[in-house]
């Protein structure tokens, strides 16, 4: 910038002090410490809300969208609680940011509040931090009225993602899209591309002041050469704060986003720029440069793209932007065909495994249904032709097998055609090929959401290639046959698609073990959360809702419930290996009975930690004596295990659920039975059960099945299988005796 005090000047004489007034200036005291620790408890924070609001608080907020974007953040005000027995509740009211903010007659946190939830919504919220922070530190090495001089990188972000997660109601894409949509009316060129939604680390400092200048004094405009970040700039400048903008110098003539009754241009974009860096100036009325600020201002070099899109319409979107039209197109009409069926092909192909020898094909995807439920709305606008797509997948397998590898599949010809016309070199073809078969597996993932048609506001990464060699993305492209899916990665892979880049990094590098994550508004978690029996829970489903999973006693909201790491045995008594029945019978029981569960969580400084004490009554037979112990374990580590056990399948005889079975009931030759919680030790060729087949006697106690599941899992000998509800005693050994190998069969 070429002058601090002509910057300060300039601001002086529009917002002369003392003018502002806070409403937080109560002079109750304990109103500002309740207030502050409400903050705090959200992940805000106040001194850095009031830094960020001296900035984005003065500018004035288009009416209609303040009213608008009032009803969409207050629309839903739920506080549900998760199950009987859990300390969180899943928060979808207003948090304490957004509720200050909407506070009648206080423009000034509003007006900061929508701008920052606008710029969360198209970037990555750590590069908007980071930036925010230069730009914060630059604003108070020029001396600039009232800039902080401390603003941290950890406070900001913090404050960025409270406010995301309290405004993400707000679809500011629709914007975005009137934006596009005006921009190819007078260019038939235009193709999106994440550099019009990024903002230069410059054109962010100089948009700080400038926007509020020219907006309070009609003698200045501002000016940005280049096309880059200029959809932020128009939302922001235009829709967000009523200013008129012109885009000059497009083909087909300059694009003008204005009132009617409005005649001057208060902010220019210079669409053919051809510089490596935009230039952003502050005019006056006879275009005399007042300031300049360019990219040497900074030190920052870029701030990352991380749109987002509604679920509902995503692909529609994507694909649309894909083959630059805004109606309906075979191609992309078949492009829809294409993804579904790569979809249905990948649901076939993945296997839920245990270790690399071993592999169990039992994945609940393979039910179509699922596919084309999220397909409809991830599609919505666009036919999904069944027919078509059964013919092609009829085609595809009697020519490449039944598990072909995606990258060999062919293309449907108005695709190909259109793709060839339009590049006759073919260089764009395996490109496109790419980007559809990665939508196919963001399908897939969807797919596996349990209640995936109540999830059409959920706001997802626009830039699904993040979920590029995460998980099975590489192998179900390049490999033909079998996909083993891990027991994280449909998780991962949605959290991904949450969250952001980083999440994955940050799970692994700081070993979180996360079984629920919150983002933008929206929880994920897995299916083994809640007090269930495991033969009920379905393993590759997730479960999405709306709401940030919070204390309802303190208040206080985390973005991640993590297992605590304090698991194992809390008593001097542990569990035993007890074989109790071998011979031609025994009796269907439980002998390790959970008289109590109960859930722990504790408060870290970004999660809550989670743990389940089971307390456990076993009877030693034939004594009669019962040992009494207590073992604590958490959802993600019970996930992980049922992940690789193997669910029986119904069977012909009737089964009463909770009543043990008749004393008759057949054991059979190298079968045993005995208790269910300690199997982690035993050695391949152990003397104490050389049976092939030891069957675990907890029958009708939940809890206590969830523990067998769990310690089963941990054995290096044997495969466990978990009996169904639908499946009786004699069938659930007789299905692990027909297959190889050495079992654990969980009554």
């Amino acid at each position: 910038m070429q002058s601090s005090f002509q910057l300060g000047l300039e601001l002086t004489n529009i917002f002369p002090l003392g003018e502002i007034v806070r409403n937080i200036s109560n002079p109750l005291y304990t109103k500002l410490l309740s207030l502050a620790r409400d903050l705090r408890k959200s992940g805000s924070d106040l001194l850095v809300e009031e830094d960020l609001a001296a900035i984005f608080g003065r500018a004035l907020i288009n009416r209609d969208l303040e009213q608008n974007f009032r009803k969409h953040v207050l629309q839903d005000s739920r506080v549900v609680p998760f199950h009987n027995g859990c300390n969180l509740v899943l928060d979808a009211s207003a948090g304490p940011t957004i509720s200050r903010a909407l506070q009648p007659g206080d423009r000034y946190y509003l007006s900061t509040v929508i701008q920052l939830s606008f710029l969360c919504w198209g970037h990555s919220r750590a590069s908007i931090a980071a930036g925010l922070v230069e730009c914060m530190q630059k604003r108070s090495e020029m001396n600039v009225e009232g800039a902080s001089t401390d603003p941290t990188f950890e406070g900001i972000s913090g404050t960025l993602e409270a406010c995301s997660s309290q405004t993400s109601s707000f679809a500011w894409s629709n914007l975005i899209h009137q934006v596009e949509g005006k921009m190819m009316q007078s260019y038939s060129g235009y193709k999106h591309v994440n550099d019009y939604i990024s903002l230069a680390p410059s054109t962010l400092l100089a948009s700080m002041d400038y926007l509020c200048i020219a907006q309070r004094w009609d003698e200045r405009r501002m000016e940005i050469s280049g096309p880059k970040g200029f959809l932020t700039i128009v939302v922001w400048a235009h829709y967000i704060l009523d200013l008129s903008v012109v885009v000059k110098g497009v083909p087909g003539g300059d694009v003008v986003f204005a009132r009617p009754d409005s005649r001057s241009r208060q902010v220019t974009i210079i669409w053919g720029f051809e510089g490596s860096d935009p230039e952003v100036c502050l005019l006056d009325s006879n275009n005399t440069i007042v300031l300049r600020t360019t990219s040497g201002d900074i030190e920052l070099r870029e701030l990352d793209a991380c749109e987002r899109l509604p679920l509902f319409g995503y692909g529609s979107v994507l694909l649309r932007r894909e083959f630059d039209t805004s109606g309906e197109s075979p191609v992309v009409e078949e492009s829809v065909q294409q993804v579904v069926s790569m979809a249905l092909i990948i649901a076939t192909k993945l296997i839920r495994f245990k270790g690399p020898s071993h592999t169990i094909s039992q994945f609940d995807g393979r039910q179509t249904w699922r596919i084309f439920d999220a397909a409809s709305i991830m599609f919505s606008g666009l036919p999904i032709k069944r027919n078509s797509i059964d013919s092609y997948l009829k085609y595809v397998r009697a020519e490449l097998g039944e598990m072909p590898a995606l990258l060999g599949l062919p293309m449907p010809p108005a695709l190909r055609g259109f793709l060839e016309k339009s590049n006759p070199g073919g260089n764009n073809i395996l490109p496109v090929q790419f980007r559809l078969m990665r939508l196919s597996v963001l399908l897939v993932v969807l797919a596996s959401v349990s209640n995936i048609k109540d999830c059409a506001e959920l706001p997802i990464l626009s830039d699904f290639s993040c979920l590029e060699g995460v998980g099975f993305t590489s192998a179900v492209q390049r490999n033909k046959g079998p996909i083993a899916c891990g027991p994280s990665d449909l998780f991962f892979m949605f959290c991904q698609m949450l969250v952001g880049l980083h999440f994955i990094t940050e799970e692994v590098s700081k070993d979180y073990q996360s079984f629920m994550v919150s983002d933008f508004g929206w929880t994920v978690y897995l299916p083994s959360f809640g007090d269930h029996d495991p033969a009920s829970t379905v393993p590759e489903c997730l479960f999405v809702r709306k709401g940030v999973p919070t204390n309802p006693k303190t208040r206080e909201r985390k973005y991640r419930v993590c297992d605590a790491v304090s698991m194992g045995h809390k008593d001097s008594f542990m569990p035993c290996r007890q074989i109790t029945d071998r011979g031609s019978t025994y009796t269907p029981r439980c002998l390790s009975q959970v008289i109590q569960r109960t859930e722990y969580y504790g408060s870290r400084k970004d999660s809550f930690r989670l743990e389940i004490a089971f307390e456990v009554h076993e009877q030693i037979e034939p004594e009669g004596d019962v040992r009494k112990f207590e073992l604590h374990n958490s959802y993600f580590q019970f996930h992980s295990c049922l992940w690789n056990t193997v669910l029986t399948p119904p069977c012909e005889h009737e089964v009463v659920a909770g009543k043990t079975g008749n004393s008759d009931t057949s054991l059979g030759p190298n079968i045993c039975a005995g208790t269910g919680l300690d199997w982690e030790d035993e050695e391949e060729s152990s003397p104490e059960v050389p049976e092939r087949i030891c069957v675990l006697l907890v029958r009708g106690d939940r809890r206590s099945r969830w523990l067998a599941v769990e310690n089963a899992a941990k054995s290096d000998v044997r495969f466990t299988m978990l009996r169904t509800a639908e499946c009786c005693d004699r069938c659930a050994v007789d299905f692990a005796a027909k297959r190889p190998g050495k079992w654990l069969v969980i009554l």
